[in-house]
């Protein structure tokens, strides 16, 4: 092989396929090849300069100095937003065959939604397990969500009764939770994961060495509680245990994990005297762990909790952990309908003098800061909109993050649109805070006097609901515009329309809003309207009553909806041709067939009618096309002279129907006004006309 040969051979493309990450080795064969095009195809992510030992240029620096346009692009698997549905239809469409499987798909993914939290079902591994049960089971052998011992009981049908690996997960699990160290729902290293499940042996330690002595007699319960080292060791073997290509451990399946979580701290917060579980919420997914677990509480357990907190209070990581998470917990009751216990409230009180003290500035969490604005945010809101305003001061420019307690015409809303990225809430797997964040909204605009200025996102579907048609074109379109060029648009369409459903609503207002407005749409939202609009059609327009609409309708609003008769519902386009034909001048009409050409339509046939003008033939031909034998019959009937003329001179059919046609002309010779006019149409019809060339010369001749 000559040399140029062997360097153009080096220097070929390549593909490599990776399975487990070898560091500074894999970067060494890489630089080596000094290849003009590589693809390596890994379970896992390119590792970065400095990580794991091994030196990998940054992805926008080149391979090696003698490729120096060559660059790392990265490309990563992206699970669909629907990934789950289409993974239960996949598994159903393969059971569906088996006479004996009890597997629902629709059943499956109803009882699956009712964890509020679709982050928990992190990849399509962690529910085959889940698939497996239902399969023998159904869904009605799947334990209820509510309740506190669902995680164990979904543990044993995953394990199949395997009671020492049930333990051992559960123990493991719980452990976890309780380390700080540890990232909760994520994965850690063997390191951690050997200490991990040694945890007997640290808890004896923590015992010696722990002085107070409510402490101790909880690492003594907890202790009690634990399996051996050795089924924690036989865990690793089974399928709770997921190990990733780095070597790093995590806990699968990830919601099981969390309802087995979720229900050992639930009992442990109910019998507790010094809430110890509080230190824990200093990190925002034990955060939502523990909101998890206060939700199973009804009100008064909720209250109880609340009054142990307070018996012995302390501003330490305990105290303001459980004092903050009772506060958030507090956003998923509806306190308006309900006296709130006195525990209760003195926790609020707690939390806002804190706040005013240590963060007056900004009412932020001490736990979690910003990290869950949308759970921080909505909580405050319910908090105020849903309980009488607390004995001490609050701060005026707190007005926006407690609307409740403040006159909301004056309520600048600035400082929650920057902190509150509305446009993800449509994206949040985090559906529970999401539906309390949207009741709040709609609670505050309900309060609302006048439209504020510079709403946050969030309120703008509910001050469409609420306010459509009594503001100007110009700010109207303004809302229209957010919706309608937010990432998710159906997502806030769905929230409008569920509101504009309600009883006592005015939906006409709400749809007609979109034409009244949309001469001062750019084109960005016009764009987005013409790409929804049959689904927009089917849930908002056709809601509403057709006359409702049209008398909600500007002049401008109408000529918009006559620019898109075709694509409105046969009763929406019969209710606009009566209004046309009742309002409209000749030239109107003249414009309405030339600028709208309606499609043909049996349906409309009688509506249309009226709109058909004679002499001028518009719209005559249309009757043909939408139907020959109705337009027959007005042929034969006593109609007006001047409409049958124009129905003759217009026709547009098929050879059947012509010749109908012909059989009423020749018994009819005052369709029209003199022998010579029918003379004419005859020599018109005259060439090419095949078999009726007879019957054609015979009106000729006469």
């Amino acid at each position: 092989m000559k040399h140029g040969d062997a360097k153009s051979l080096t220097r070929s493309a390549i593909c490599i396929k990776v399975d487990e990450s070898q560091g500074e080795r894999d970067v060494s064969a890489l630089l080596k090849r000094a290849s003009k095009a590589v693809l390596v195809c890994a379970p896992f992510a390119m590792p970065r300069a400095g990580q794991g030992g091994a030196y990998w240029r940054h992805k926008d620096m080149p391979l090696s100095d003698i490729d120096s346009d060559s660059t790392w692009k990265e490309y990563a698997w992206q699970l669909r937003r629907d990934w789950r549905a289409r993974l239960l239809k996949w598994v159903g469409a393969r059971l569906s065959p088996a006479s004996n499987s009890s597997f629902d798909a629709s059943a499956l993914e109803t009882w699956l939604a009712a964890f509020g939290d679709d982050s928990l079902f992190d990849t399509p591994r962690n529910l085959m397990g889940l698939c497996r049960v239902v399969h023998h089971v159904g869904v009605a052998g799947l334990p209820d969500l509510e309740a506190t011992e669902a995680g164990e009981q979904l543990l044993r049908q995953i394990a199949q009764d395997d009671a020492e690996s049930c333990l051992a997960f559960a123990d493991v699990a719980w452990d976890w939770f309780n380390d700080p160290g540890l990232p909760w729902g994520g994965r850690i290293g063997p390191d951690d994961w050997k200490r991990l499940i040694s945890t007997p042996s640290r808890l004896i330690r923590q015992l010696c060495s722990e002085s107070e002595e409510d402490e101790r007699l909880r690492l003594f319960r907890t202790l009690e509680e634990r399996a051996t080292e050795r089924a924690r060791l036989d865990l690793v073997d089974t399928v709770f245990v997921a190990h990733d290509e780095q070597g790093r451990v995590a806990l699968a399946p990830r919601f099981v994990v969390e309802l087995v979580t979720r229900g050992r701290l639930q009992r442990l917060i109910t019998r507790e005297s010094r809430p110890h579980w509080g230190a824990l919420c200093f990190d925002a997914d034990r955060f939502l762990t523990v909101q998890r677990a206060l939700a199973l509480l009804s009100i008064e357990e909720l209250a109880a909790c609340a009054t142990q907190v307070l018996v012995q209070y302390q501003d330490d990581a305990a105290g303001v952990g459980a004092s903050e998470a009772i506060f958030c917990a507090l956003s998923t009751r509806d306190l308006s309908r309900q006296a709130v216990p006195e525990g209760l409230r003195s926790i609020v009180e707690i939390v806002l003098t804190r706040m005013v003290g240590v963060v007056p500035d900004t009412p932020s969490s001490m736990t979690i800061g910003w990290a869950l604005p949308d759970l921080w945010i909505g909580a405050c809101w319910s908090v105020s909109l849903g309980m009488a305003r607390p004995r001490l001061e609050i701060p005026e420019y707190w007005a926006s993050f407690f609307p409740g307690w403040f006159d909301l015409d004056e309520v600048n809303f600035s400082d929650v649109s920057w902190m509150l990225d509305w446009q993800s809430l449509a994206r949040s797997p985090r559906r529970q805070i999401v539906k309390t964040i949207l009741q709040s909204s709609k609670a505050v605009v309900e309060r609302l006097a006048a439209v504020p200025a510079s709403p946050p996102g969030v309120l703008i579907p509910y001050l469409v609901a609420r306010f459509a048609g009594t503001q100007s074109a110009e700010a109207e379109a303004g809302w229209w515009k957010e919706i309608l060029d937010s990432r998710d648009p159906l997502f806030w369409l769905r929230v409008l329309i569920d509101v504009a459903r309600e009883p006592g609503r005015e939906p006409a207002r709400i749809a007609a809003s979109i034409f009244n407005c949309y001469g001062e749409l750019s084109q960005g939202p016009r764009m987005m309207l013409s790409l929804i609009w049959e689904w927009l059609r089917e849930h908002l327009i056709d809601f509403v009553a057709p006359d409702e609409l049209l008398l909600c309708l500007s002049p401008l609003g109408l000529g918009v909806l006559k620019s898109n008769f075709n694509k409105l519902s046969p009763s929406l386009q019969i209710q606009l041709c009566r209004e046309i034909a009742a309002r409209a001048t000749a030239a109107e009409k003249l414009d309405f067939w030339m600028r709208i050409r309606p499609d043909p339509s049996k349906t409309l046939f009688d509506a249309m009618l009226p709109l058909v003008s004679a002499p001028d033939s518009f719209g005559a031909s249309w009757l043909w096309q939408a139907d020959a034998a109705r337009t027959l019959q007005l042929l034969r009937g006593n109609g007006d002279p001047e409409l049958k003329c124009s129905l003759v001179e217009s026709f547009e059919g098929d050879a059947r129907t012509f010749s109908e046609l012909l059989d009423v002309v020749k018994q009819d010779p005052s369709l029209f006004p003199s022998a010579e006019a029918r003379r004419a149409w005859a020599l018109r019809r005259l060439p090419n006309s095949g078999k009726w060339a007879p019957d054609l010369m015979v009106l000729v001749a006469h």
